[in-house]
Order: structure tokens, then sequence, then C-alpha cells
């Protein structure tokens, strides 16, 4: 993680999902899903210079869903769904006012936007599509590129995975969840906001014994390298709006690492949760 490059990058307000390149993000073998009624669906997003193109939403109904994103780059791909009413070029605008923290254009995705969550490529999960309708599919990363829509049919009933750990998005903003997790297995992680914000988890490894004040102050400073603080290994998912939830499969260097979410906040201005105080420190082991 840039972190000097991240820090420049989130005051300036980019994008509605993952602001960072991860360093090494290795996935696991998807683990098997139960369903009730049918087997789970997987869907492949490749993420290519034009945008997303998929396969395996052929037959896709509502319920949870496998993904598994190809591609170069380090681009997560974002799955989400617009609210009736809320126009796709209204959206794509609103995109772009997150480059000037438009307050009124981020409060707009917030309250219009369904996101689903989403990983990059070489990594693996799962998401769910909450009810029959139009979703879509974008690369994310500060890219703005015509969305790629698809249709899901009705809901089927679908059994949440077994998983090795929980990170939790929360009111605040905040981080809940577990604090020690192995090192290789599915993680969950779930907004519990009760306010329409979104979030997004971006996880790096750090020396053992670095503090939330360490990495605060490094995040608000643009001068020099990395710190040497900075390891090898990280994870990043996309954006969940409250009350969803997704998996990612993860094989990554033990140790510590620090959790963080770079949305801006509408309230404060554009200023990224991270900045807000939206840091934790948890131990993969």
């Amino acid at each position: 993680m840039r972190f000097n490059l991240l820090a420049r990058t989130a005051i300036a307000g980019v994008c509605m999902t993952a602001l960072v390149a991860p360093t090494s993000t290795s996935a696991a073998s998807v683990p098997s899903v139960a369903h009730a009624r049918a087997a789970t669906h997987t869907i492949t997003a490749t993420v290519t210079k034009h945008g997303v193109s998929l396969k395996g939403v052929k037959g896709l109904h509502a319920g949870r869903a496998k993904i598994v994103v190809k591609g170069k780059g380090h681009d997560t791909v974002t799955f989400a769904s617009l609210k009736k009413g809320y126009a796709m070029s209204r959206f794509l605008k609103d995109l772009h006012g997150f480059e000037t923290n438009n307050a009124k254009a981020i409060k707009r995705i917030y309250a219009k936007v369904d996101a689903l969550g989403g990983v990059v490529p070489g990594d693996t999960g799962s998401i769910v599509f909450p009810h029959p309708g139009t979703y879509f599919a974008m690369p994310g990363g500060g890219r703005i590129s015509e969305p790629t829509t698809f249709t899901v049919g009705s809901k089927r009933q679908t059994r949440t995975p077994d998983v090795d750990g929980r990170i939790v998005a929360t009111d605040g903003p905040g981080w809940g969840g577990s604090t020690t997790i192995p090192a290789k297995g599915t993680l969950m992680f779930k907004n519990t906001a009760t306010t329409p914000v979104l979030h997004f988890v971006s996880m790096q490894r750090v020396a053992e014994g670095t503090t939330v004040e360490t990495v605060l102050e490094a995040l608000q400073s643009d001068q020099g390298p990395d710190p040497d603080w900075v390891l090898s290994g990280s994870l990043e998912t996309d954006v969940l709006s409250p009350h969803r939830a997704m998996t990612v499969d993860y094989d990554l260097p033990a140790g510590q690492y620090v959790v963080l979410c770079f949305m801006p906040d509408p309230k404060m201005h554009g200023m990224p949760h991270a900045l807000m105080g939206m840091i934790e420190m948890i131990h993969l082991g």
C-alpha cells in the first residue's frame, strides 16, 4: 500500500470504491456454499480496458452467488444496482462528483446505489443479490467506464457460507468483528451502519506493534517514501451498502494488519473515513 499516494488520493475524494493498489493479495480456493434448492451460481468477471465482461449471469437468480474476478491491474469489480428513479446517466455524473468532493453527488450515491461488494482480479468470494431486477458490474479504483448490466431472476433460498472471521463496518464510523483470524480462509465483510453510508475494506500488513496513531500520522503526510512499517500483504473489497454482506477468500502472510475505509463522508465535506478514525488493528495467524 502506497500510504502517501493513498492519503493524497483520499483527501482529493476520488471514486466510490477501493482507492489503493494491493501489494500482494492471494486468493484461496472458493469454498463450497450450501444451497437449499440448487447449486450456487458462479459469475466470472474479467476486467478489460473497456470495462468488465461477465460470464455466468444467464439464468442467475436472486440469492448468493460466487464471484471470480480475472484480468490485469488492481481495480476491484463493483456489483450493484440503482434504486428506482435514479438513472444510470445521473449515477455516472455523480461518480465524477467524487473527484471534487461534491457533497450532493456523494449523498445521492449513498442513498440511491445498492452496493453489493466485489473483489480484485485474482481473488474470489461471494455476494448476495437481494431481489430480482437489473444489476451492473464495473471497474472500481477511480476508473469510470460504461457499466455492464445483467438481469437477476426470482429469488432462491441460499445459506451463508462458513467463514473464518468477520469485519463489520459500524456507525461512528468504526469497525467491529474479529480481532484475530487465520492467515488463510474466508472472510465475511458486513456493513451494519444505520445511516446510508457505503464502506469498503482495505487491509494492509504492518510491522508488529504499529499503532493507529502511527498510521493516521502517515496518512496525513504526503512527504517521503512509504514508511518502513508497511509490509507485503494486503486485501481489498469493493463497497457495501448498509445491511449488505459479502465474503472474500484469502491467503496472506501471518502478522498484524491495519483495516481502513477511505470512502468520503458528505457530512464532513468529503473527508475519508480513515481520517475520521476508521482504523483498526487485527492479527492473522
